[in-house]
């Protein structure tokens, strides 16, 4: 459903789903992905990485949530419920 490349680290990129995982991955290990994080149960709209800290990243879900995560973390560290649908961070 979407992606973003890590501006720090132009190897790592992330990418969401329509079954709510984002996956981590590397374009030096094209077959398989570093980590896969699961916190959204609905299709994840974006993902954002945090233009200041090469580690954090947000999403947003059909689920009406934002979330913010660690790469080192496989549940988010903070969650925002905003109570209504969210397409885009």
């Amino acid at each position: 459903m979407c992606f973003d490349f890590n501006p720090y680290q132009d190897h790592l990129f992330l990418v969401g789903t329509e079954e709510g995982k984002i996956h981590l991955c590397s374009k030096a290990y094209s077959g398989q992905y570093l980590e896969t994080y699961e916190g959204h149960y609905l299709a994840v709209y974006a993902v954002k990485w945090n233009t200041f800290d090469p580690k954090v990243f947000l999403s947003c879900s059909a689920d009406w949530t934002i979330k913010m995560w660690l790469i080192d973390m496989k549940r988010p560290i903070v969650r925002f419920d905003v109570r209504c649908p969210v397409g885009d961070i």
